[in-house]
């Protein structure tokens, strides 16, 4: 069983805009962002400063290198056109890191537990991503994961690249009938930077991205696992 997927990853997370609730005045937009928080202050990818004046959810900016967070705009900052006062919704701390290259890697460390690429986006010279996992629940073991080139079949009009996942085992197709009811799935944020994947000479570059993923019926997951892909465009 194979399943093709094709998605966009072009996708305008970052400036999406909502309606103006009419019952609160204050209310200019909702929006959800990423970006990375230095000195007490979040910029987004886009070049926006956001002040938290109001926060109603769990978490703090200033225990985070880079950040996934939604939010709702209050008011500009002074007047200033890219400063903004913020209302504080959700938070989600954003794993950073550099793509691995498939001819240097360690695989037994790499992994290829499943894993689930949900979203993906370009943003600042990153390759920003939400994904699904498995975990098993109350369990303090961590997870890793890795974007990795394949060497062998990239070229220099299209770069492959590998979701990579090592979950120890935690994992529905590996999990014992007694762990069965312990696995839970998960969703986490990374960034991934991508400057060095685009050839010298050019701004943008085509990708697939491949993963492998549990099937689904009715929703639920099974224990087989598909290998999936997804086309778009990489660019500075």
């Amino acid at each position: 069983m194979r399943r093709i997927l094709s998605r966009i990853f072009t996708i305008a997370l970052l400036c999406l805009l909502f309606s103006a609730c009419q019952k609160d005045e204050t209310l200019i937009y909702s929006a959800f962002s990423i970006g990375n928080f230095t000195s007490g202050v979040f910029t987004s990818d886009e070049g926006q400063t956001y002040n938290i004046v109001e926060q109603t959810c769990e978490g703090r900016l200033d225990t985070m290198k880079r950040a996934f967070i939604v939010c709702d705009i209050l008011e500009r900052v002074n007047g200033q056109k890219d400063a903004f006062n913020i209302r504080l919704k959700e938070i989600h701390s954003v794993l950073s890191k550099d793509v691995l290259k498939s001819d240097e890697i360690d695989e037994e460390s790499v992994g290829s537990s499943p894993i689930n690429l949900a979203s993906g986006w370009v943003s600042k010279g990153y390759f920003n991503i939400i994904f699904n996992f498995t975990y098993f629940a109350e369990s303090l073991t961590k997870h890793f994961i890795n974007l990795v080139i394949d060497k062998e079949k990239s070229t220099d009009e299209n770069v492959v690249l590998q979701l990579r996942h090592n979950g120890y085992d935690e994992t529905l197709d590996k999990a014992s009938d007694n762990d069965l009811a312990k696995v839970r799935v998960g969703t986490g944020y990374a960034s991934f930077r991508i400057d060095d994947l685009i050839p010298e000479g050019k701004d943008k570059i085509s990708t697939t991205v491949n993963w492998v993923w549990h099937s689904q019926m009715g929703g639920v997951l099974d224990k087989e696992t598909v290998p999936m892909t997804s086309n778009g465009v990489l660019w500075r």
